[in-house]
This record gives structure tokens, sequence and C-alpha cells, in this order.
């Protein structure tokens, strides 16, 4: 289920990595240690009142700079830490493997009519699963294509509202149905803490089924 576990000092220097290898834990050597003080899931735990969590988007690995290949799908769940004195001492933070969530997303999502696709968005129109795997982790790559380019009308539509269906004028005999669902959930906050501020990108789910058009 996790990928690893982390404690990150308050300059963002990993000091007690553990990963995780087909379900063994090992502890990192010193030499691979890594400087996360510039990734946004450092300083958005960083700057959290002591008790809150932090839970990311769904993206893609990244070590020593460069995103993992073969991907690997993440949500990170993080919270800061202190010493007696209550000085900040960093974060401690778990890797989730996203890949289960993504496998569940297509096991429930499965229909009995092959012409039937289901995508999965996140907020900006990327896909996180697609029809076509080539399509996945653009944001994560540096590309401009994603669904809102290829569809923008269709795209507005779904953008601007929470759930719904619809007959794509873009693409004949295809009626789009969307649900968003903002999954992971806002960081949570100790009770009494500010609430923290909600992770970017929250997936969408789209099926696009070819149907016979009503006027």
């Amino acid at each position: 289920v996790y990928d690893q576990l982390r404690w990150i000092d308050e300059t963002g220097i990993e000091r007690v990595p553990v990963d995780f290898i087909q379900n063994r834990p090992f502890v990192v050597p010193e030499e691979r240690l890594q400087n996360k003080a510039t990734r946004y899931y450092f300083t958005a735990t960083m700057a959290l009142e002591s008790g809150s969590i932090f839970v990311s988007p769904l993206d893609l690995n990244i070590e020593q700079g460069r995103v993992e290949t073969p991907f690997k799908p993440v949500i990170r769940l993080a919270t800061p830490v202190s010493d007696k004195a209550g000085q900040p001492r960093g974060i401690v933070i778990a890797n989730y493997f996203g890949s289960y969530l993504i496998e569940k997303f297509v096991d429930v999502t499965k229909a009995g009519d092959a012409n039937v696709r289901v995508n999965l968005l996140n907020g900006d129109g990327y896909w996180l699963r697609a029809p076509q795997s080539a399509d996945e982790w653009g944001f994560m790559l540096g590309r401009q294509d994603h669904f809102g380019t290829r569809y923008p009308e269709a795209w507005r539509r779904i953008s601007g509202n929470e759930r719904g269906q619809f007959d794509d004028l873009e693409t004949p005999a295809v009626r789009i149905l969307f649900d968003d669902e903002p999954a992971p959930a806002a960081p949570r906050s100790r009770p009494g803490a500010p609430a923290a501020s909600p992770p970017p990108n929250p997936p969408e789910t789209t099926s696009d089924a070819p149907t016979r058009r009503t006027e």
C-alpha cells in the first residue's frame, strides 16, 4: 500500500527515508538522501498548523529531480512535526500507491458496452486515466494537450458544473456523463485550527458513450 515513509527536516533534507520494495522496508543509505525543499508537498505541509494533515493531488513520483519510470502514481499524506520546545522540525510523509486507486476506478467503471470509454481527469483537464495510455499524465511531462484542448466546448461545460450529462456537439452521436468528486479530500486541520488550502486539480470522471441523439 505504501511506497515510502520519510522524515524530512525543516530545511527540506531527507533524514529518515524508508522505501518499501516487494513489501519489505529498506532504509535508504545516506548517500542517496535528497533535498525536497522546493517540492510543493513540503512547502504546503510546513505551512500547516501542528496536527494538520496535507493530502496531495494524484500525480507521479519524482526521484532525483525526474519523473520515475516506469510511472508510479502516488498520493502523499504529510503532517508537520516539532520538537519538545515547539520548534518546527520538518514533516513526516507517506507515499501511497495511487495505482491501487486507479485500478479500483477502472474496476468500478467497467461497462458491458465496449463502445463506452471512461476518462479520469484532473481539475485542469489532463488525463489521469485515458482510453489511450499515451494521453495520461501530460501535466507531469510538460505537454499542453489535454481534454480541454481537444474538446473545448465539452470541457467548458464539464468544468462549469459538478455533474451532469449532455450530447457532445463536437463529436456527433456521443453522450458525455461526468461527475466531479474532489478526491483526495482537502487537507484536514485539527479542531480550532485554520482550515488548510485544498489541493489543486481534483479528479473528474467522464464517460463518452455513443447514443442515438434525441431532439
